[in-house]
């Protein structure tokens, strides 16, 4: 007796919930660009067209509109546009270019020639990864703003999920998945 209230409870606020987390995300327009992850599959792109109570429908190609059931999503992302790689480029040339350049001011610095630029060692490594790292900056972030990466946004579908628990079925599996 006393399981079956708590079934009935929880079907009932499952039932509640439903309404209310049915809601769509606010930027989820038909057209806009989506990307889906289900488990064991490679994520899918496409165009969204319309989300069903068990559904997503989206295009990914003119003609083509599939269909993937939102139980088997994992996860859901929006499109947010590119972004460069300026960035990354930067670091990765500064880093290459300071240890390139430290060991060139470590080799340079042999000399002992009574010249007025008598420099020891370290100071000479430390000019070399100053110079050549805000050079290698530079020419990192020049090559690194020719890539331009997509961005995504990860965006919770609000579902909830009463379904059989087990083979036989003797037991009852909720699910609730939202975004505060």
């Amino acid at each position: 007796m006393f399981r079956t209230i708590v079934v009935l409870g929880l079907l009932a606020t499952a039932a509640a919930t439903e309404a209310v987390a049915q809601t769509v995300p606010v930027d989820l327009v038909p057209g806009r660009r989506i990307r889906i992850h289900q488990k064991n599959a490679k994520p899918v792109e496409g165009n969204f067209v319309s989300l069903g109570p068990d559904s997503i429908r989206f295009t990914t190609t003119s003609v083509d509109t599939s269909a993937v059931a939102r139980v088997r999503i994992t996860r859901f992302d929006l499109y947010q546009g590119t972004k460069s790689g300026a960035g990354k480029g930067a670091v990765t040339g500064l880093l290459v270019g300071a240890g390139a350049g430290a060991l060139i001011g470590l080799a340079s610095s042999g000399s002992d020639d009574d010249s007025w630029f008598e420099y020891s060692a370290g100071q000479w490594a430390l000019g070399g990864a100053v110079g050549f790292g805000l050079l290698g900056a530079g020419v990192g972030a020049l090559i690194g703003s020719s890539s331009q990466l997509p961005r995504w946004q990860a965006v919770v579908l609000p579902t909830v999920t009463v379904q059989p628990n087990g083979s036989e079925a003797k037991g009852v599996a909720i699910g609730m998945r939202w975004q505060f």
